[in-house]
Order: structure tokens, then sequence, then C-alpha cells
């Protein structure tokens, strides 16, 4: 799906609900701690241990991480699949 498609048609996809404040928070933390270096160097998860969440909230945690991370790979091989299109 490109940008410009969002909110066009009646699928719940085309029109994803709006994000949670909790949604926000990890979805910032994922931008600002999961870098190229941090999952290289694999500090990751001891930054996901200095939250010191409990055992529930932690593995909610890494589930949304997971399909954050999942997505950004769908979208990089997405545009990838395109670059290599346009040659």
């Amino acid at each position: 799906m490109r940008p410009e498609e969002i909110g066009k048609g009646a699928h719940p996809a085309q029109n994803p609900p709006r994000l949670s404040e909790a949604d926000h928070w990890i979805l910032d933390w994922y931008f600002k701690h999961c870098t190229g270096f941090t999952m290289d160097f694999h500090i990751v998860g001891g930054l996901i241990e200095k939250l010191h969440l409990r055992e529930v909230a932690m593995e909610l945690l890494i589930q949304k991480l997971s399909a954050i991370h999942e997505m950004m790979v769908r979208v990089s091989s997405e545009e990838a699949k395109d670059e290599m299109g346009d040659i």
C-alpha cells in the first residue's frame, strides 16, 4: 500500500485505527533505540531490560516491537523491489 492510498477504500487496512498513546510511545521508542548499531551489537535487549517491565508488559512490548520491525523490513523490501523495477 502506498501512502496516497491510505483512507481510500472500505477495507480496514485502508483506514487503520488511530494509535493509542502507548502505541505512539512504543513506536517512538523503536525509532530512537532500534538502530542498525544497537541491533548489530545486540544492545537492544539491555535497553529493554532497563525499562523494568513486568512479564506481561514485557511480552506485549516485544510483540509490538516485533510487529514494527516486521513492518519496517517489509517496507524496505518493497522499496528495494520498486527501485529494482526502475533499473
